[in-house]
């Protein structure tokens, strides 16, 4: 029964003085018929409203993946990602099915560039015309097609050498951005972990997450970790090259 003198659940037991009254088994408070009522159930359902540092951490990591998510799909997602795209539930097939045309982007972003392919094929083309006509002059004795070969030959390697510039130059540009998407992502996970140990609340499982969040946040930032895993792979392998 409900003491309103201990505030809690006490046994009952009879008065001494009144045989037909019951009184607590503590203080000796008498208790009415109608404690039963009276038990706690605004404070269990208060108990049950997430205080309002819970939810704001849990909104700040919510944002915060969020932007690790826009930052890993906006630098591209690639063939070693499929494995892990299969691996996420139905709820988030939505952004699923925006995976496969960003690997699309990504593939074709890592080409080479179309200048330099512009300048290539010119200089390559040129060469040959210009190596043609220097052979020609020779066997033919023809002095003034060696004028006008070797120029064009010259030429030649001054577009191929334009187009190793636009490639190295591209390549660095995309170096140069994967180290921005990387440092962002990094700094996005750390503040992650900030807020976990800043937090005065336990953050292991969220309880008060809303139901179209999928999966839980323990396993979207093991997901941000392990992408990042993977385009720090990627960018050593680029390195290699």
């Amino acid at each position: 029964m409900w003491c309103p003198q201990c505030q809690t659940q006490v046994a009952g037991i009879a008065s001494p003085r009144e045989q037909s009254a019951l009184v607590c088994a503590k203080c000796q408070t008498r208790l009415s018929t109608d404690t039963k009522s009276t038990s706690p159930m605004p404070r269990s359902s208060e108990a049950s409203v997430p205080l309002p540092g819970m939810r704001l951490d849990t909104h700040r990591m919510q944002v915060t993946l969020s932007r690790v998510d826009q930052l890993v799909q906006r630098f591209g997602e690639t063939a070693d990602f499929k494995e892990m795209a299969q691996r996420i539930p139905a709820k988030r097939a939505s952004q699923t099915q925006a995976l496969p045309d960003q690997a699309v982007s990504a593939d074709t972003d890592d080409g080479f560039p179309l200048l330099a392919s512009l300048s290539l094929a010119g200089g390559v083309m040129l060469l040959v015309c210009g190596c043609f006509l220097v052979v020609w002059s020779v066997l033919a004795k023809r002095p003034e097609l060696f004028n006008i070969g070797f120029p064009i030959a010259v030429i030649s390697l001054a577009c191929m050498a334009l187009a190793a510039c636009l490639f190295f130059q591209d390549a660095s540009g995309k170096q140069a951005e994967t180290q921005k998407w990387l440092a962002d992502v990094q700094n996005q996970l750390g503040g992650i972990r900030d807020i976990a140990n800043n937090s005065r609340h336990s953050l292991g499982s969220i309880p008060d997450l809303p139901e179209s969040t999928a999966p839980s946040t323990n396993d979207r930032l093991a997901e941000a970790e392990e992408r990042l895993n993977a385009l720090r792979r990627r960018l050593n392998e680029s390195r290699s090259r």
